[in-house]
């Protein structure tokens, strides 16, 4: 991954996380035989097609963020959604989906959907669909719950074994929160005046944590994490070093930032 120079410190550490996480969460997927037990692995951030979910009840095709941000109506909201697309397991693809930014007033009147088909379609056509939605905070004038849903709506050929149905299915996902005009709200440490709004974010299957001190980027992962965290210098350098079991401990990997 080469730097860019023209990225602020916020975005330069935004984009060195990301990507670390991507290829973690690709390695931590189970591609190994099943635990003793005969149970299937739980997957690590992947969202599979909605007709293999139904026959394997382990696994799901929708995850949510859910979140508080301050600011006016007229504050805008970008999203993007950051994935992997396996080939066959060692060989994967990123793949991205980006919602035009909008304003929080829009999405209180009518939520946003961005439909999404991967291209190119080798090894198989993927269709996702990111759905935006905001509505206020009940006494405050100035504050919205947000709400970003992802969904794997592909139509696989074959959705039998795992091993086949990988290569339609969503891995190591990641959506990323920019805010203009307005910051967001902690999860983790909102404060006694948020800490109600916040207990209403239902969050599912990811963790959203605040990337930078100016609390208007917001990074919702499958990996649990503080807020502001960063890279440490030897997992910047190699960071495959780290995963060679599947039961790879994430603090080896990333700093625990303070909130």
């Amino acid at each position: 991954m080469k730097p860019e120079t023209n990225l602020s410190e916020d975005e330069a550490v935004l984009k060195e996380l990301v990507h670390t996480l991507l290829y973690q969460g690709y390695s931590l997927y189970p591609f190994r035989d099943a635990p003793s037990n005969n149970r299937p692995p739980t997957p690590f951030g992947v969202l599979y097609p909605e007709r293999y979910c139904l026959a394997n009840t382990h696994v799901h095709n929708r995850m949510q963020t859910a979140c508080i941000v301050k600011g006016g109506p007229d504050m805008r909201l970008s999203v993007r959604v950051r994935f992997l697309q396996v080939e066959r397991p060692g060989e994967a693809i990123e793949r991205e989906i980006s919602p035009r930014e909008t304003t929080l007033e829009k999405l209180v009147q009518a939520r946003a959907a961005c439909y999404f088909v991967s291209t190119p379609a080798s090894p198989a056509g993927l269709k996702g669909r990111v759905v935006m939605q905001a509505f206020p905070v009940e006494g405050s004038e100035d504050a919205f719950r947000v709400i970003v849903s992802i969904e794997n709506c592909t139509v696989p050929e074959d959705a039998g074994a795992p091993e086949t149905v990988v290569k339609y299915a969503f891995v190591s996902t990641h959506t990323i929160l920019r805010l203009r005009d307005g910051s967001f709200i902690s999860n983790q440490n909102p404060g006694p005046h948020w800490e109600a709004a916040v207990k209403e974010c239902i969050n599912e299957r990811t963790y959203p944590v605040l990337i930078g001190e100016a609390n208007g980027i917001m990074l919702s992962s499958p990996v649990i994490l503080y807020d502001h965290p960063r890279l440490r210098g030897d997992a910047r350098d190699d960071i495959f070093d780290a995963m060679e079991t599947e039961d790879s401990d994430t603090s080896d990997l990333l700093m625990k930032g303070g909130s």
